[in-house]
């Protein structure tokens, strides 16, 4: 099972019941960011836990510069994650958009892949995600290595 929830402050998504990897690359390129999925787009993604197509909104919820830090780190059930910390224009973003959009998916690509697609159970206020679904802490901080790198460059585009 797959969800976004709001606890404690913290926002996590996770991925349950997945022994493999979740990535899966699109043709067309996409920076890193969430995504709403939708039924329909150019950019389509294979979610190999279920082994459907997932389509998203290619537009950014959240874009990488509104992401402020990045971390691995291991989860409570001892599984490798990733931790984001949004800054202000981030955390009022994805707050209206899961409150909105509950009940619908939201994408998690890195480096143009499909890291996990859950589905948002509540809105998430905190500004904070734990983003599960890499199979290894070797895998998780690539994944990190390659958002900061996409942080990085933002942020010199941005002054």
């Amino acid at each position: 099972m797959r969800y976004i929830t709001n606890r404690l402050l913290v926002a996590i998504l996770i991925i349950a019941g997945s022994t493999g990897s979740l990535m899966a690359q699109s043709k067309k390129k996409v920076p890193s960011g969430l995504y709403m999925v939708v039924k329909k787009s150019a950019y389509a993604f294979k979610d190999s836990a279920s082994n459907k197509i997932v389509y998203i909104n290619p537009a950014p919820v959240i874009s990488v510069s509104q992401i402020e830090k990045v971390t691995t780190v291991i989860e409570a059930q001892q599984l490798p994650a990733l931790s984001l910390v949004l800054d202000a224009t981030g955390t009022r973003k994805l707050s209206k958009v899961t409150t909105r959009m509950t009940g619908k998916r939201m994408a998690v690509i890195i480096n143009n892949h499909l890291l996990a697609a859950p589905l948002i159970r509540e809105p998430i206020k905190g500004g904070q995600l734990m983003i599960t679904g890499t199979t290894t802490a070797a895998e998780a901080e690539n994944f990190k290595r390659l958002l900061q790198k996409e942080m990085d460059a933002a942020k010199v585009i941005k002054h």
